[in-house]
């Protein structure tokens, strides 16, 4: 009876500790600007080859003894190391195949295992005091990283907390086994994945924090108003609609600074409520494509020479804008910019307008390269939000003074007032391209 009662607040404790797990995990998954689904999906997998490597491993240090038993997951037990490595190995592959940064994911996952595996161990603390000395230890470690690391350390590197946890974790079942077994007891099996993990978390760590982040990102352009000056075009639509549905003295600065660079349906069913918006979109883009347009648009000052210098200096350059994208490839055609963007991704493709990061993560996937090493230049707060809320390093585009106003609220990383000074910027190499710098 006793062991049945063992057997099942282990195993609620397990799942617990993996609940608790999950829930920062997913924190620091969405801070990175990943969505729920790809969590999960990890998660699973982390799950699935964290069970498999665990039993493995176990099986292996116990010389196969009872390997009948391997899928009868609450006997005999499980080696965290290994089961860690495995989690890696699943890692690996997957980030690869879904365009993420290996070890940004490695910092959500890593120091996690610290967590469930103290909370998984506490119904076996009344029973043998070597386990107090476990989760005491696990607890520690997990409180150094994720408390005073994670909040009071700022020179931070992609993959530092997971090289701190792993090395945390390896010197704490080394000397956790010196204690409970003596030198005498403790066999070179019990002591050296420990030691061979220290050791080479702690490599890891020593040339993590050498490497130069010099890696090429990938440069994303706002459209309206930010390569193309398109605000006499699109003011003089909506001039006329005002005209025509309301008065064009309700067509105010503030209005006009609304609409420039939105989504035209969205911004034509708030102001024309009562009307049908479909038709009026419709009237809206018809008056606006039978404009003598090359009169009313133009490149943003210095936009050609900027991209130019990407082009020739090898960066992957895309545009996101709330346009058709077919109307957007025209206005690019029209100004020979054809040859220094690489993708272009208007309204019909994304689901959701920005400030929603939908856009932002559809065209990094659709051009191979992921949001982790990602630059967004737009001049709307919209913009800046729509990069934060992805983690892809936010610049705002100063263009006057409202324009500077609404942009300093929206918090970007950095603000420009000439896109040439896109060039200096994208030279650093003292952080990482994306909003948190991680």
């Amino acid at each position: 009876m006793f062991a049945h009662v063992t057997i099942r607040w282990a195993g609620l404790a397990t799942l617990f500790g993996c609940f608790v797990a999950y829930l920062f995990f997913r924190r620091d998954m969405k801070e990175n600007g990943y969505v729920r689904a790809i969590s999960q999906e990890v998660f699973l997998g982390i799950v699935v080859f964290g069970l498999l490597g665990g039993r493995i491993g176990w099986y292996i240090a116990n010389g196969f003894d009872h390997i009948s038993r391997f899928f009868l997951f609450f006997d005999d037990g499980f080696e965290p190391l290994m089961a860690i490595y495995f989690v890696m190995l699943f890692v690996f592959f997957y980030v690869r195949k879904n365009f993420m940064s290996f070890r940004r994911t490695l910092d959500c996952i890593i120091p996690h295992f610290l967590l469930a595996a103290a909370i998984s161990r506490i119904p076996y603390m009344f029973s043998d005091w070597r386990n107090i000395l476990i989760v005491g230890v696990d607890m520690l470690g997990y409180i150094l990283l994720e408390v005073l690391y994670r909040n009071y350390f700022y020179d931070k590197h992609r993959g530092d907390r997971a090289a701190l946890a792993l090395l945390w974790i390896g010197l704490s079942r080394f000397f956790v086994n010196i204690a409970t077994y003596g030198r005498s007891n403790a066999s070179l099996m019990m002591l050296l994945p420990g030691l061979v993990t220290a050791v080479g978390a702690l490599i890891f760590y020593v040339f993590n924090r050498r490497k130069k982040m010099d890696r090429k990102p990938l440069v994303l352009f706002d459209f309206d108003g930010t390569l193309m000056d398109t605000q006499a075009m699109v003011n003089e639509s909506y001039r006329y609609l005002f005209n025509k549905y309301r008065t064009v003295d309700d067509f105010d600065d503030r209005t006009q600074l609304e609409v420039f660079g939105a989504d035209d349906r969205r911004e034509i069913k708030r102001l024309f409520k009562g009307e049908d918006p479909n038709e009026l979109t419709h009237e809206f883009r018809t008056f606006q494509a039978n404009l003598p347009a090359l009169g009313l648009v133009n490149t943003m000052p210095h936009a050609l020479e900027v991209l130019m210098w990407l082009k020739k200096n090898g960066y992957t350059v895309g545009v996101v804008t709330s346009r058709p994208t077919d109307n957007c490839r025209y206005w690019i055609e029209e100004f020979d910019l054809e040859d220094y963007v690489d993708m272009v991704m208007g309204k019909e493709i994304y689901k959701k307008a920005k400030p929603a990061p939908d856009a932002l993560r559809r065209i990094c996937h659709a051009l191979g390269l992921g949001h982790d090493n990602c630059v967004y230049i737009g001049d709307h707060a919209r913009d800046v939000r729509m990069a934060r809320r992805a983690c892809v390093y936010a610049i705002g585009y100063v263009t006057s003074k409202e324009n500077f106003n609404r942009i300093t609220k929206a918090m970007p990383n950095r603000m420009i007032r000439d896109l040439r000074e896109l060039e200096d910027i994208l030279q650093e190499t003292d952080h990482n391209w994306t909003y948190n710098l991680l």
